[in-house]
């Protein structure tokens, strides 16, 4: 029988049943997945396989993976060429009953014998951790914000359980979305209504029939523990971040839950190698990666991780700490890297390159680290013939620097010290509040905040305080009088 099919059923678990009945009682002799856009003017996962209807064991069965050449035009030219030449790169040969070892026994028809052998000789992450995904609003335009969009004394951060949330009166509490490719720490931003353990959302989604469907409010028990999560959407790599406690979490942002805290920097960093990346395309090589994926992935044996891993995920995750900490989006901003003693030279041009070297090199201690921890998984896996533990630069999720946003970035902090947000004088957030409450210009002694918050901006010169004028201030008060012309 020769079939042309879309060609999840090959590696999604909802078709698990489908494929365990495919390798035990039938043999596939030759199989090709082509391209999305192998269809003319379609955009569909398509494969085309030829089947037949008893099981030989150990059949080694032919593939060809087109997925890498764009278009319909060349998906026949590239099959013949592969047909030719089996060493061109996209031809395999592999026996079907080795995909049963696989979790899933998904049709990874690329995959190594020490791949395989990963498979079946280590534990499973489900045997250190429980992996969970989160709740779904129902309304998250009306229960979801940037923390930055309400007041910082109605949000709730630190909590350890949902009891002492609910005791504190506090309306906001951080909330875990996923978001794009980031690895060690970051991607907070969001904060969910839950006072009174969630009771708005709760009597929302009561009040609709159709809300109620699938379940909304889920793992509550997991809510404001420290973990490890990642994206669930992943259109490009695999990503994984601490999570500390106090932390509620979305559907699309899977939580593992280490049963022993001490495997949590494991598991982190084990996520942010290369091999589960590679894992998770084996596994599910959609744009998803579910808990349940990441459940079955191979995770080394206790003895086969050496101490040094703990200390490598440490400063992974200070580095990026600290990347992320140096934009005014985060929480723990504490002022702009820029203005502080320590980095600051008489001319904002020096400054500024003192910063770019300091970027760059931050950029290559993280890789170096990242290099490492891919090598210790290849030594715990046995794998040093089939992987290489380098990674590109283009994969470090590190902040670059780049003179004119890095300016852009100047002009907002100068503002936020107009505003009285930020204080020349003290690190973190001042003022953020209305109506002028707790608002004390005694604070702002290096740099004065505007009196009334409003600062015009015009195209010539009409205003004492007006954002040109206040823009030269600033730039007095932190690299002084005499390259304030040049700074300009």
């Amino acid at each position: 029988l020769g079939f042309v099919t879309p060609y999840l059923w090959m590696f999604i678990s909802s078709y698990k049943d489908i494929r365990s009945k495919l390798l035990s009682e039938a043999t596939i002799g030759t199989l090709i997945q082509l391209e999305y856009n192998a269809f003319e003017p379609a955009c569909v996962p398509v494969c085309c396989f030829a089947m037949g209807k008893s099981h030989i064991n150990n059949y080694l069965g032919s593939y060809i993976n087109l997925s890498e050449f764009k278009g319909h035009e060349s998906q026949s030219p590239k099959t013949l060429e592969a047909i030719q030449n089996n060493g061109c790169g996209w031809f395999f040969k592999a026996c079907p009953d080795s995909f049963q070892k696989i979790a899933g026994s998904p049709f990874a028809y690329w995959v190594s014998q020490g791949v395989i052998r990963s498979f079946e000789e280590s534990r499973r992450v489900s045997d250190v951790a429980e992996t969970k995904s989160g709740m779904s609003t129902t309304d998250n335009v009306q229960f979801l914000r940037y923390w930055y969009e309400v007041p910082q004394s109605k949000i709730g951060f630190n909590f350890e359980n949902a009891q002492t949330a609910a005791e504190s009166n506090k309306k906001w509490f951080p909330y875990s979305k996923g978001g794009g490719y980031r690895k060690w720490f970051g991607n907070q931003e969001y904060v969910v209504n839950w006072q009174a353990d969630g009771r708005d959302i709760r009597e929302c989604i009561a009040s609709d029939p159709a809300k109620q469907v699938g379940g909304r409010i889920v793992n509550e028990n997991f809510y404001f523990k420290p973990g490890v999560g990642w994206s669930d959407l992943t259109s490009g790599r695999l990503s994984a971040r601490v999570q500390d406690k106090g932390f509620l979490f979305d559907s699309v942002n899977p939580i593992a839950f280490p049963h022993d805290q001490g495997e949590s920097l494991h598991l982190l960093g084990f996520l942010n190698s290369d091999f589960a990346n590679d894992l998770s395309s084996i596994i599910n090589p959609s744009l998803h990666f579910t808990p349940g994926n990441a459940r079955e992935l191979p995770f080394p044996k206790s003895g086969q991780i050496p101490d040094r891993l703990k200390e490598v995920c440490r400063q992974c995750i200070s580095i990026s700490h600290e990347d992320w900490d140096a934009s005014e989006t985060s929480w723990g901003f504490d002022t702009l890297p820029i203005v502080t003693p320590e980095r600051k030279v008489p001319t904002l041009n020096l400054t500024w390159q003192n910063w770019a070297t300091y970027c760059s090199e931050a950029i290559s201690r993280l890789r170096l680290l990242e290099t490492e921890n891919n090598q210790i998984f290849i030594d715990a896996f046995g794998l040093q013939n089939e992987l290489s533990a380098n990674v590109p630069e283009d994969q470090i999720t590190l902040a670059r620097a780049d003179r004119e946003k890095d300016c852009q970035r100047l002009i907002s902090y100068a503002i936020g010290c107009m505003m009285g947000r930020y204080s020349l004088d003290e690190p973190g957030l001042i003022y953020a509040h209305a109506g002028n409450v707790g608002f004390e210009l005694g604070r702002y002694a290096t740099f004065p905040a505007d009196a009334d918050g409003i600062v015009p901006i015009t195209d010539e010169l009409w205003f004492a305080d007006d954002a040109p004028s206040r823009v030269r201030e600033f730039l007095r008060a932190v690299w002084g009088p005499d390259t304030l012309e040049e700074n300009m």
